[in-house]
């Protein structure tokens, strides 16, 4: 297996500080929040499904690597898989969840994401 690629582990960690100072519960669902990050960081989500018969989304790092926000069956998360891991081969892309998501909720996700965001980079900076 690789190390990951140092700008992926960079985007992970801002990610993950991200989701560590939203104010939940926001009803956010992998769905949402995949859409909400990947709209904030200029990054790719993908719609398919974990292990086969569970509906879910995700990100795809710059890298190919697999960002999983809201981790199926694991308090905690988001978790950063190498894509060369045996784990990635539980994710299968190829459908499209759009569907399951109120506009109203993502709007105010995105949001409140791309605040926190910033919000970060200027105590970081």
């Amino acid at each position: 297996m690789n190390i990951i690629h140092g700008d992926d582990q960079r985007v992970f960690i801002s990610i993950r500080r991200t989701l560590d100072r939203l104010p939940f519960p926001l009803g956010a669902s992998c769905f949402l929040l995949a859409r909400g990050i990947s709209f904030s960081y200029d990054l790719d989500y993908r719609d398919g499904w974990f292990n086969i018969s569970q509906e879910h989304s995700w990100i795809v790092t710059p890298h190919n690597n697999i960002i999983d926000l809201y981790p199926m069956g694991i308090v905690g998360g988001p978790i950063l898989l190498d894509i060369q891991s045996p784990w990635c081969l539980l994710y299968k892309e190829g459908a499209d969840w759009s569907t399951k998501i109120a506009a109203s909720n993502m709007i105010q996700l995105f949001k409140i994401i791309e605040r926190v965001r910033k919000e970060q980079e200027r105590i970081l900076s």
